[in-house]
């Protein structure tokens, strides 16, 4: 029965740790195709560990009502992605 137990636990972390990862994949893959629709990554890179997820969502926000084409789900996963990266991560800061 523990055995089972712990079975259990280790498949439902994976899951929980791949859903993690694709998230972030996802929102690399947003930043990169509809940011730099407009203007370089190095805009973004400038403000790597200078912004907080609030301040993220603000310029998202104010990025999408000058037409970047992003609905709530996207505008949410760069918001999550962005606010997790360090100064000069990649692929953002080439």
């Amino acid at each position: 029965m523990k055995r089972l137990v712990c079975i259990v636990v280790v498949f439902y972390a994976a899951l929980v740790l791949a859903s993690f990862s694709l998230a972030g994949a996802e929102g690399k893959d947003l930043v990169t195709e509809r940011c730099s629709a407009c203007h370089s990554t190095e805009r973004v890179c400038r403000n790597l560990g200078q912004k907080d997820k609030a301040a993220w969502a603000a310029t998202v926000g104010r990025m999408v009502s000058k037409g970047a084409a992003l609905d709530a789900n996207q505008q949410t996963l760069v918001i999550d992605y962005l606010s997790t990266l360090a100064p000069g991560s990649a692929p953002v800061c080439k």
